[in-house]
């Protein structure tokens, strides 16, 4: 919990086997690998990562590998809606010999 939020949302993982240490433990978010800020047997304490989309957390620890059964949607940060604004302006190449 939570299921959504904007990146460096902090997310707990609960389980069992967990390695009770930060260094015990891998995961990763899609290909983006995450922070760990805490680790107990029991639970892991994340920030949802830059890069990352719409996908679960990938765990590894003590030779095994799972996922969490809900993915974790990224959010757009704060209450602005997009506009026209919020996007770089467009870039048109010529395609062909010139």
């Amino acid at each position: 919990s939570p299921t959504s939020g904007p990146v460096g949302t902090l997310v707990n993982i609960n389980g069992v086997n967990f390695g009770t240490t930060i260094a015990a433990n891998t995961v990763f978010m899609g290909a983006a690998k995450v922070n760990i800020s805490a680790a107990s047997a029991t639970s892991l304490t994340v920030a949802a990562p830059t890069g990352a989309g719409y996908s679960p957390f990938i765990v590894s620890a003590n030779g095994l590998t799972v996922s969490t059964t809900k993915p974790f949607a990224i959010t757009f940060p704060g209450d602005t809606a997009f506009v026209s604004g919020s996007f770089a302006p467009p870039l048109n190449f010529t395609a062909g010999y010139l």
